[in-house]
């Protein structure tokens, strides 16, 4: 029964617009697997926009600052959410960039991993007259520059040695540490070229990551 069922969430998740219109209609009730809950920020974003909307009417723009704030955890998402408001509140213009899954050691189903981003787009919906929010998964991807291409090789090796606890890794042959530098290289791919393309079309002043390199 599981076998069908992932078979069928695999056919599902790439049916343009179903698994979209599923959250509509059926909304889960829990935790949705790869993903996560942001609960209790959505409880808190009602009262916080209207005090950010407050502020701002309050401030003198000419000092405005172009920020980009980026989250990956689901702590450093409520983190980076009402650290921007807080940024807008100030009156600066502000971007959050996120990602909408929690393992870093396994690619999530396409019907979760779709779900799991209409349901954090409904959340981010009320502060979008504050600060754009972006999943990093869903923009363009542009070519890197040849060194940070480069670089993400090393970047990926640095990955497997900190999820095995093992320095002396082996990505070279077939294998598990092989397996996952690959899955960790194009994880790290899709991510580099997500956020150069942000970047190459916004010119921020500042930069905010609060959390660590692993994602």
């Amino acid at each position: 029964m599981s076998r069908l069922r992932s078979l069928m969430k695999s056919m599902l998740g790439r049916v343009p617009g179903f698994v979209e219109i599923w959250q509509r209609i059926r909304p889960a009730s829990g935790e949705i697997p790869g993903g996560y809950r942001l609960d209790r920020l959505q409880a808190e974003l009602p009262a916080w926009v209207q005090s950010v909307s407050r502020a701002r009417e309050k401030v003198a723009h000419n000092e405005s600052k172009r920020v980009l704030v980026l989250g990956f955890f689901s702590w450093w998402v409520e983190h980076g959410v009402m650290f921007g408001l807080w940024l807008s509140a100030l009156g600066h213009d502000v971007d959050f960039a996120y990602l909408p899954y929690r393992r870093w050691t396994e690619r999530v189903n396409r019907f979760d991993l779709r779900r799991q981003q209409a349901y954090l787009k409904q959340i981010f919906a009320p502060v979008s007259r504050h600060m754009a929010c972006y999943d990093l998964l869903q923009l363009a991807k542009p070519e890197l520059p040849e060194a940070l291409a480069r670089s993400i090789d090393e970047q990926s090796v640095t990955d497997v040695q900190y999820i095995r606890r093992w320095e002396g890794v082996d990505v070279g042959k077939g294998g598990a540490d092989r397996d996952l530098y690959l899955l960790r290289k194009g994880m790290n791919l899709d991510l580099a070229q997500a956020i150069y393309g942000l970047l190459k079309d916004n010119q921020y002043d500042m930069v905010m990551l609060p959390n660590g390199s692993i994602l």
